[in-house]
């Protein structure tokens, strides 16, 4: 099934949407296999489910959230392993991943708030839905006042991720402003602070689009902070990131025609070290590394990937 259902293709070939988001559209095809299953005999049953855990798993390897979503439904099939109603426990699991990351994603937004101060120039890469719904609560909250939040976005390329987000805050009323990748470091001299998504938080920093750690670097040689937004559902313990987060993209992408002696790299996303940030924000506030280390400490995995 993992090899030709189309959801599980759509999840991998996506170049636009953010982990939360495809954790989203991961829960919903998950739940709609599972339904086609039978839990009899159960061995077939398990077997089903840790192919499709893996299968999306492998899908977005820098995209942690779909770690933790696969790994809720292998532990909820662990604990409910004898149970008749086997499917519908892992079923209620993955609803239950979903109302958490809404409710933890709305506490992470009230937790940055307080630093998106009226007149704000704020500096984004890639186009993060945490990262815009803040700054839009942001602007909803000083709306009125003397001083307006103000946007830079990066076009974010290839696939232009930062363009789109520009053009929606832009129709909400935001004072946005597009840049090309290339002009990231001038623009920081006008910015207040750099805001960044994360796709990953591990021990060693933030998996996030390409360019992100390159700003993070240049913001703190100018001494602006630097904070990435995330969940505790973007944290992943190190050893169990795939390597192959690191994989090429198309090299078509970036161009079209190739020959012998031409080689085109096409990565997607690279890791910011926390040596380069000032914080991660997360439901729990602003997290240092060590806080990050010992939260995964305590993770616990399902025994299917132990």
């Amino acid at each position: 099934m993992p090899n030709t259902t189309p959801w599980l293709e759509e999840l991998e070939g996506d170049r636009l949407r953010g982990a939360t988001e495809l954790a989203g559209l991961a829960a919903n095809g998950l739940n709609a296999s599972l339904s086609e299953l039978s839990p009899s005999p159960k061995s077939g049953f398990l077997a089903t489910l840790i192919d499709l855990a893996d299968s999306i798993r492998r899908s977005q390897p820098a995209m942690a959230p779909l770690f933790h979503l696969a790994n809720t439904a292998l532990l909820a099939a662990e604990t409910a392993e004898a149970d008749p109603d086997l499917i519908v426990k892992v079923q209620t699991a993955l609803r239950g991943f979903i109302r958490v990351q809404r409710t933890i994603g709305a506490q992470a937004i009230q937790r940055i708030l307080p630093l998106l101060r009226p007149g704000s120039r704020i500096l984004t890469h890639s186009a993060s839905s945490l990262v815009e719904t803040a700054i839009r609560h942001a602007d909803r909250r000083q709306r009125g006042g003397v001083k307006d939040i103000r946007v830079i976005c990066t076009e974010s390329r290839p696939a232009g991720e930062g363009i789109g987000l520009a053009r929606r805050l832009s129709r909400v009323g935001i004072f946005t402003t597009l840049v090309t990748d290339a002009a990231a470091g001038e623009a920081l001299s006008e910015a207040d602070l750099f805001l960044t998504g994360a796709d990953s938080v591990t021990q060693e920093g933030v998996i996030h689009k390409v360019g992100t750690s390159l700003i993070a670097e240049v913001a703190k040689k100018k001494k602006i902070p630097c904070f990435a937004l995330a969940t505790s559902q973007k944290l992943l313990p190190e050893r169990l990131l795939s390597p192959s987060w690191r994989a090429l993209r198309e090299a078509d992408e970036i161009l079209r025609t190739s020959s012998r002696r031409l080689m085109v790299q096409n990565p997607t996303f690279d890791r910011t070290a926390w040596s380069r940030l000032t914080a991660v924000v997360t439901e729990e506030g602003p997290m240092s590394r060590g806080e990050v280390s010992r939260h995964l400490c305590a993770l616990r995995i399902a025994k299917s990937w132990t």
